[in-house]
């Protein structure tokens, strides 16, 4: 029954990429057609990756590539530089884009094919020039049937048998016995991916764990097989699992892959040798007790050398880093050695089963396939171990020579400080002897000294501060002696600074009592305030008050006049009165001024002013300090 279709339905393509041509009388196409043609159509573009691939696979060796086998085959050179890979032979290559010149080159090629006894219908040159994609997919197809899939026929040594024929024998024969897989035709019988991993399984059972890929999904199977393939036997992937999970699988692509794993196997898979129950149970207890024991091992380095718990001692770092060298010098290619021993033991274990009578089931996880992947991850493992140990290694160093030049600045700073306290001690000792003046000088160098070490000082703490933030193993106790020097170093400051202060004050002191002279009367007497003794003046002499510093001068009389002259201005005593907080207490009298530049002035007990007298007399304050009623302290 014709079922008709919208108007609407887009232009059907032919198989030739063009749009089929419909009369206004035409038909409305079927069901049936859209259903066929949308097949073909998939079929097409499954070939189209296959062949590109298949191509590429031969040409690249050469540095060409295509990239669409329609537009890319049309100028003939990729087709000429193909058969000359394949075929052992120079052929003449137009390498103008002239039409000519492309058809010329599609001649040749369909030339040479002819001259190797090739058979083909219908393929001329201007079709392929002109990109039609049916007959450009049928003389790619030519080209494999002729130079790969044939080559099967050469073990059967029957010419009955077509290339296809001699193929489906081979798989057969190598799957004979495999749980799982009944191989009758290139389509279907490969769809749940058994058929593809029993094939090199019956060859290398070293690559292929065939008990763990029957419990995995086709999708799965097919991925683990196309890996497998191309990374131990160098067959390119021609299939992806979706080509193999349609409703229609196109027997071309597979035939393709297959011949290419015909071509990459041995022609005769290892001979069985049978051999009694017990010693296949022995052979195979050996072989697992050596993969566990490999596998375990694997296992637990892989752990180990993902640790990244560090010595903070760079002489321990220097241990670890030793040992690991010995295990990737030493210790992993004698492991590599046992990984690839699984192989051939299990190769050897095969051959004692023969699939038809008994199926080999190796255990869970003692595959050579777990030791291999284990193994890859090992490989990484140790490399970043490797980076992470001379990242590490690096830092230790750089905190070993903080730590060095921490320890060297403060064994220099604390000698340095020694002698700064020894000199402080000894001035202090030797005051009287050295006079003020040269104590004075000596506490002032010693300050600028300590001033030097405050960089230093801090220099010193920054350090700390690393090694304290990089875990260094001696941190703590660099640390504590580190602040033990910078608190002397603040003591001694502190000291060194106090004493001068004072020194500063007393030069303030004489500064102020500069050109003042006090009066010595009979009832004077003048003593020093730290030793026992007294100084002799003739009475009615003018004594320089800053002579008199550290004396005291006493009056026996109740009723005492001091008299003080000073070549001060008033001004500057204006700015001592300012300054200054204390009174002097003293009885006034009245005395003549000698000269225009010497002021003479007797404070009052107020110690606020002079009575003015006569024009002849300043009203100024004196106020210094130093004065009392009974005795004068300097």
């Amino acid at each position: 029954m014709r079922v008709k279709m919208s108007r609407q339905l887009p232009p059907i393509p032919t198989r030739n990429g063009m749009k089929r041509p419909r009369s206004r009388g035409a038909q409305s196409p079927t069901l049936a057609d859209v259903v066929v043609d949308r097949i073909a159509d998939e079929r097409d573009a499954v070939q189209k990756k296959v062949f590109k691939k298949w191509i590429n696979s031969h040409i690249t060796k050469v540095g060409e590539e295509i990239h669409d086998i329609t537009t890319d085959l049309q100028d003939g050179r990729a087709l000429v530089k193909l058969l000359e890979l394949l075929g052992g032979e120079t052929l003449v290559r137009e390498k103008s884009g002239l039409r000519l010149h492309r058809m010329q080159n599609v001649q040749t090629c369909l030339n040479f094919l002819r001259s190797r006894k090739v058979k083909f219908v219908n393929i001329r040159s201007d079709e392929i020039v002109d990109g039609n994609v049916t007959l450009t997919l049928g003389l790619v197809w030519t080209i494999i049937l002729h130079f790969q899939v044939s080559t099967v026929k050469e073990i059967f040594k029957q010419e009955q048998l077509t290339p296809k024929e001699a193929l489906i024998i081979w798989c057969k024969e190598l799957a004979d016995g495999y749980p799982g897989v009944r191989i009758e035709n290139f389509t279907n019988s490969w769809k749940d991916g058994l058929a593809f991993n029993a094939v090199i399984h019956r060859h290398r059972p070293d690559l292929i764990d065939y008990t763990y890929v029957r419990n995995l999904s086709p999708e799965a199977r097919m991925e683990y097989l196309f890996k497998v393939a191309e990374r131990d036997l160098g067959v390119i992937t021609l299939l992806d699992p979706e080509d193999m999970m349609g409703a229609e699988i196109d027997e071309k692509a597979v035939l393709t892959y297959v011949s290419s794993l015909y071509r990459a196997l041995p022609s005769v898979p290892p001979q069985t040798r049978l051999q009694g129950e017990q010693e296949r149970q022995q052979a195979y207890f050996e072989y697992c007790n050596k993969a566990k024991k490999l596998i375990t091992w694997i296992r637990n380095m892989i752990s180990h050398v993902n640790s990244r718990e560090f010595p903070t001692s760079l002489f321990a770092m220097k241990d670890i880093v030793a040992q690991h060298k010995f295990l990737k010098v030493e210790i992993m290619p004698n492991k590599d050695h046992e990984r690839r021993s699984l192989k051939y033991l299990i190769r050897d274990l095969h051959a004692m089963y023969d699939p038809k009578v008994k199926f080999l089931d190796v255990a869970d996880g003692l595959h050579p396939r777990v030791a291999d992947e284990l193994w890859v991850e090992l490989l990484l493992a140790v490399e970043e171990r490797t980076k992470a140990l001379n990242i590490e290694y690096t830092r230790l160093q750089h905190l070993q020579r903080v730590a060095e030049k921490t320890e060297k600045e403060a064994g220099a700073l604390e000698r340095a400080l020694e002698k700064i306290d020894e000199e402080a001690n000894l001035i202090e000792s030797k005051a009287e002897e050295l006079g003020q003046g040269e104590v004075r000088r000596r506490h002032i160098q010693l300050d600028k000294a300590l001033m030097v070490f405050e960089p230093t000082v801090k220099s010193l703490l920054a350090n700390v501060e690393i090694l304290l933030s990089g875990k260094y193993d001696e941190a703590e106790e660099i640390q504590i002696r580190v602040k033990n020097i910078a608190s002397r170093w603040q003591v001694l400051k502190l000291r060194i600074t106090t004493i001068i202060e004072k020194e500063q004050k007393v030069e303030l002191k004489k500064s102020r009592l500069s050109g003042h002279q006090i009066l010595v009367t009979r009832d004077t007497t003048i003593s020093h305030d730290k030793f026992d003794s007294q100084v002799e003046v003739e009475p009615g002499v003018f004594v320089d008050a800053a002579d008199l510093e550290g004396y005291n001068v006493q009056y026996t009389t109740t009723k005492t006049v001091v008299k003080v002259r000073s070549n001060v201005t008033e001004e500057e005593m204006e700015e001592i009165k300012r300054t200054e907080q204390e009174t002097v207490r003293t009885e006034v009298t009245e005395v003549p001024i000698e000269s225009e530049n010497m002021i003479e002035e007797e404070a009052a007990v107020d110690g606020l002013k002079l009575e003015n007298g006569n024009e002849n007399k300043s009203k100024v304050h004196f106020l210094d300090h130093a004065f009392e009623i009974s005795y004068v302290t300097f």
